[in-house]
């Protein structure tokens, strides 16, 4: 029987020069499939609808804390990526050196590019908000471009 995951050890990894980095201080990852329904009734349907399968999508998001506004915070990064309007290639697997009770290892989180899903993405929205007297944070909203495949799959450009 398999594990129950923790939370903490799911994450979104999105490729920035060529490496998958764990997206800064977050904490929430969301990732959506949807199936569209192609409605297939006829008269010979009698009452109830009928439905084929049509196009898969996907999206992801995430929530993270501000780590800073300027061109090395995730937000600058993101943010140019966003306006040159470049696809990212984001992982969203279990971190191979995750160890809840630790934190963040010294050198970063590790993918594990045998687990999860991969795929290439665009950056649909970036949202700051800073509430008084409380952390800033990050919402970064996703939208899949292509298929979304097991991570030991390569994602071709």
């Amino acid at each position: 029987m398999n594990q129950v995951i923790n939370g903490s050890d799911l994450m979104l990894f999105l490729e920035e020069e060529g490496e998958f980095k764990a997206t800064a201080f977050a904490t929430t990852c969301t990732l959506n499939v949807a199936l569209e329904a192609m409605e297939t009734s006829s008269k010979d349907s009698g009452k109830w609808v009928e439905n084929q399968g049509g196009k898969l999508s996907w999206s992801g998001s995430s929530e993270n804390l501000t780590d800073g506004i300027d061109s090395k915070s995730l937000h600058g990064r993101l943010l140019k990526l966003m306006t040159a309007r470049t696809p990212v290639s984001i992982q969203v697997t279990l971190a191979k050196n995750a160890d809840g009770d630790l934190g963040v290892p010294e050198l970063g989180w590790v993918p594990n590019d045998t687990a999860g899903v991969t795929g290439k993405a665009i950056i649909t929205g970036l949202d700051l908000n800073a509430p008084d007297k409380q952390n800033s944070t990050l919402s970064i909203s996703l939208t899949g471009t292509g298929p979304l495949l097991p991570a030991e799959t390569s994602v071709e450009g």
